[in-house]
């Protein structure tokens, strides 16, 4: 069902009367005709939301979240590179001043401009404040590259990243967390469950949707970060710091390149725990097709190539490639001790695979490829890890059988302080 006539909101918004509703209110009023989906059981995401506008905003996404049963908060995007694509800096800055000017028609007032801090949100951005006693606004616009004042180097191409606005009922309820706010990591062990079945995982681990945009890497890693206190350090963000683009997502071979990016931009390191040196990804494939290849001869199977053209996550035989990665027990028990240490601390296992190897219970919006997601929880009697994806309602935990998990890895990562 779809609404002939975009819904405004501009008026409930100035007036207050928005973060008045709770749920059902909000859907009887003004989203009848509007298709949404759950983020999770406190989120509402919105995607190319032009049944509703904001006075002249027409926004792409709208994010809304709930405290309980009421609404608490809407993110809106205007504009982000993940969806929209590439635009000129011309057509970029334009639409920054249409935006700002478009909340000041809704508010009623101009907005007090503001300095984003890079230190807290990994990326500059320029940023517009608007508060009155029923409602607040921020407003943020980011980009990276442009002009340079040293004529000897010459600045990087410009890319627009983002523009988005925060909405609420007051100033506190839109405020984000930045690097400053992180928690410790002795808090995070609250956050860990033992259930009687024998699986232990962590909860409260923020949901992000990517929607269809390639950001699995900024996807998951704000995730982190948010379940570390840092949610002003939000996908968007994150993907103008490591280059991940809206059609190609960042590659398997390059993930590790922009983590590593973005955790130059905070005080956060990265540990890999697959090796202790963080290592060449051509020289994991070349090991990889070797013991693939020594399984396969054994098992009459076709070899890969040894020439770069195909992998065995690509190409290869999933039982070939499971025989060969966890065809021992004793590897598999090993590979869940390594995931149960960072589970027991109450730390998520950041963890790169190629999809489409194995058939697993919940459909995926993703073919096969590199992908990542989240282990955040394991089972050593069952042999199953739990883990999440950054899709949305369904994808907030799963389990899998740990051979298969194990056999589908390309790396696993934390972050740490």
């Amino acid at each position: 069902m779809v609404c002939l006539a975009a819904t405004d909101l501009a008026e409930p918004v100035k007036s207050g009367e928005l973060w008045k509703l709770d749920k059902q209110e909000l859907q009887a009023k003004y989203m009848r005709g509007v298709r949404y989906s759950p983020v999770d059981e406190n989120t509402l995401r919105i995607d190319a939301a032009n049944t509703l506008t904001i006075g002249k905003i027409a926004p792409a996404e709208m994010v809304f979240k709930l405290d309980g049963d009421h609404l608490a908060s809407i993110q809106v995007i205007i504009y982000n590179k993940g969806d929209d694509g590439a635009i000129p800096q011309e057509a970029f800055e334009n639409k920054v001043k249409e935006s700002v000017a478009a909340v000041e028609e809704v508010v009623g007032a101009p907005g007090k401009a503001g300095k984003g801090s890079e230190k807290e949100t990994g990326i500059k951005t320029r940023a517009w404040d608007w508060e009155w006693e029923t409602g607040a606004i921020h407003l943020d616009s980011g980009s990276t590259g442009g002009s340079s004042k040293n004529k000897k180097k010459p600045g990087t191409p410009f890319t627009a990243e983002f523009i988005r606005l925060n909405l609420g009922p007051d100033a506190a309820a839109i405020e984000t967390g930045g690097a400053r706010d992180a928690v410790a990591h002795s808090e995070l062990k609250k956050n860990v469950r033992h259930e009687e079945n024998g699986d232990v995982w962590i909860d409260n681990v923020p949901m992000v949707d990517q929607g269809q945009k390639g950001y699995c890497v900024p996807a998951s890693m704000s995730r982190v970060f948010a379940y570390y206190g840092m949610d002003g350090v939000d996908q968007h963000a994150l993907a103008a710091v490591c280059g991940s683009s809206g059609d190609q997502g960042t590659r398997t071979d390059n993930m590790e390149e922009s983590m590593q990016q973005i955790c130059k931009k905070f005080p956060i390191r990265i540990v890999n725990l697959e090796n202790k040196k963080l290592r060449d990804y051509t020289t994991f494939i070349l090991d990889l097709i070797a013991k693939y290849n020594k399984t396969a001869k054994t098992m009459g199977a076709d070899p890969i190539p040894v020439d770069g053209t195909v992998t065995p996550f690509d190409h290869g035989d999933p039982e070939v490639l499971l025989k060969a990665r966890a065809g021992k027990a004793a590897d598999v028990s090993k590979w869940i001790g390594d995931i149960s240490k960072q589970i027991n601390s109450g730390i998520p296992v950041l963890w790169c695979v190629t999809l489409g190897i194995y058939k697993e219970a919940v459909p995926l919006p993703q073919g096969r490829g590199g992908h990542m997601r989240l282990i955040i929880g394991y089972n050593k009697a069952e042999k199953t890890i739990i883990y999440t994806d950054s899709w949305g309602a369904g994808h907030e935990k799963k389990t899998m059988p740990a051979d298969e998990a194990m056999s589908m890895t390309s790396s696993r990562y934390v972050l740490r302080r």
